[in-house]
């Protein structure tokens, strides 16, 4: 049942709360502020989880706007390909094996 989803799914989200919040912090205050006023946007296919932005959205949690990305389960396919197809931004990528 889906209750038996909510609870281990409730822990990956409140992981996210916490890495939010703490980059947040790092950042200047007028940064964080700004991201804070318009909000994030999620993506991976976990995001497509019903009612995770307004999990993570509510006022005990991020309290900002959360948007879930069009096709999220795509989002790192498609950014690996613009990156591909922009020579000036691939060579500002650096890579160590």
């Amino acid at each position: 049942s889906s209750s038996d989803i909510y609870e281990p799914m409730k822990l990956y989200f409140d992981k996210v709360v916490e890495v939010v919040r703490m980059v947040l912090s790092k950042l200047p205050a007028e940064v964080s502020a700004e991201i804070s006023r318009t909000g994030i946007m999620v993506t991976g296919g976990t995001s497509k989880v019903p009612g995770m932005a307004e999990y993570l959205s509510h006022k005990d949690r991020l309290d900002m706007p959360v948007t879930v990305a069009d096709a999220p389960e795509l989002s790192a396919v498609i950014g690996a390909g613009a990156v591909c197809g922009n020579k000036d931004l691939l060579k500002t990528i650096k890579t160590s094996f």
